[in-house]
């Protein structure tokens, strides 16, 4: 994890102060956060992603990235809300998940959240996005933390799975198509897969590439819902997790850097929160 305020050697960084557009529609929209520590983290996590240029908090519908669950708050109804417009994609949660401050926890069996995401519903360009989620929890599992999976094409990442020990994702593309080495420890941790084009992108662990992947071609949108803790099969959970995650989301194509800076501002704020 990257901690500090130092990530960007080139100014990119910018720093706010004040009410923003997007930290009014959070409060207004009576997400049932109200601890005043809670709050100040989710105000300095817009800022710091405003900073970075991953979204515009004042013009939310600008951002880069589409939905972000940051899971605050402790509860199923807190756990629920999107970020960047919590008017949409409230997450539904089915079966066996566990809310607690350390975000939510799956019983691997049968509990996932249901996005309401269609990434091709909204028009999302499948040579250019982004697929993010913060594990904390170590080892391999028989599991998927954020999945969607139809027609021949998946936007997943498995932390670690336990068929192979490997990290497994794919973006656009087939069934653990770009891998990556990771120890059993290093399950825990900030995994993004990346698109940038039709055939190259990268998969990535806190500040590591662990796969800069060229050759493997985009196959379009899976025309279905994005799954937590679960993969979405044409409609139909499975491969439920087990593991305890506190922030996910799905946005345009990041550049490495871009990966690294919301890893700063992740890192930011869930050591508020203490987890």
């Amino acid at each position: 994890m990257i901690i500090g305020n130092s990530i960007s050697p080139f100014g990119h960084k910018k720093f706010f102060g004040g009410a923003s557009v997007m930290y009014a529609a959070f409060v207004a929209a009576n997400t049932g956060v109200t601890d005043p520590t809670q709050l100040g983290a989710i105000d300095t996590l817009i800022n710091d992603l405003d900073g970075y240029g991953l979204v515009d908090k004042n013009t939310p519908a600008n951002s880069k990235i589409k939905f972000l669950y940051p899971f605050v708050g402790g509860t199923s109804a807190t756990h629920a809300y999107n970020l960047i417009d919590p008017s949409k994609f409230q997450i539904t949660w089915v079966g066996g998940v566990t809310h607690d401050a350390d975000g939510i926890t799956g019983n691997g069996t049968t509990g996932y959240g249901k996005t309401g995401y269609d990434p091709d519903a909204e028009g999302v360009d499948p040579d250019s996005k982004y697929v993010f989620v913060d594990s904390k929890t170590q080892g391999s599992v028989d599991g998927i933390e954020i999945s969607t999976n139809g027609s021949g094409t998946l936007d997943e990442i498995i932390c670690r799975y336990i068929g192979d020990n490997l990290t497994w994702s794919s973006v656009s593309s087939g069934s653990g198509s770009i891998k990556g080495t990771t120890t059993s420890a290093e399950a825990e941790g900030f995994f993004g897969v990346s698109r940038l084009t039709s055939t190259t992108g990268f998969l990535r662990r806190d500040g590591v590439t662990l796969n800069n992947f060229t050759g493997v071609a985009s196959a379009g949108n899976a025309p279905f819902e994005i799954y937590i803790l679960a993969r979405n099969a044409a409609g139909s959970p499975t491969f439920f997790s087990p593991r305890n995650i506190d922030f996910a989301g799905y946005a345009d194509s990041f550049s490495t850097a871009q990966h690294d800076y919301l890893d700063a501002a992740q890192t930011t704020f869930n050591t508020a929160l203490g987890r």
